[in-house]
């Protein structure tokens, strides 16, 4: 790998607003959206920033991949 090309990770939850209605799509499919304390952050931070926005009416979670979520011990 090139040592002067940085990647920038993928964040753990993808946002998108329609009209009202915002869909987290949980974004690590390729591990089947693992349920990681890292995953679980990322929801509660959008969660919460979601409660205080007016426009948002509605919620949908979404998994990214073949898979919803995994839950990890």
């Amino acid at each position: 790998m090139d040592p002067s090309v940085q990647t920038v990770p993928t964040p753990y939850v993808s946002k998108r607003l329609d009209g009202g209605v915002v869909t987290l799509t949980l974004n690590r499919g390729e591990r089947f959206n693992p349920l990681s304390s890292g995953m679980i952050a990322a929801l509660e931070s959008e969660l919460d920033a979601l409660a205080t926005d007016e426009t948002a009416r509605a919620v949908v979670l979404a998994g990214a991949g073949r898979g919803f979520c995994a839950v990890t011990t």
